[in-house]
């Protein structure tokens, strides 16, 4: 990682000490998703914190981001909660109440829509 990427995923981490939530909001293409994923694996690794967890991006950024997960973190299992109506309702009641899966990369339109089932989880 370069060093303004290092210095961003410290004040992660630093915010997660302090129990203070944080966006990273930055120009595009200078590693954000890495930083985030990043901080994910220092939890699981180094604080035995391995979800689960609820990564919320643009509907357009979706894949990458599963795609990210399995090139720097192929640990994690990752649940993609996207989908029409009935693949959602699957995905749903199959994948997500089973609580297999470490990370759930989903969309702010599927969250509103998927409030009630993804209430039952402490993310």
């Amino acid at each position: 990682m370069r060093d303004y990427q290092l210095e961003g995923l410290n004040w992660l981490m630093n915010l997660h000490d302090c129990n203070i939530s944080g966006i990273l909001a930055d120009e595009m293409g200078l590693g954000k998703t890495m930083q985030s994923i990043s901080l994910l694996a220092y939890l699981k690794e180094a604080r035995a914190i391995s979800g689960p967890h609820l990564v919320i991006v643009p509907k357009s950024t979706l894949g990458n981001w599963v795609k990210e997960f399995n090139r720097w973190c192929p640990a994690f299992k990752v649940l993609r909660l996207q989908g029409p109506k009935e693949e959602r309702q699957r995905l749903v009641k199959e994948e997500l109440m089973s609580g297999e899966y470490h990370v759930v990369v989903t969309s702010y339109e599927v969250v509103i829509i998927e409030r009630a089932a993804l209430r039952k989880f402490s993310w």
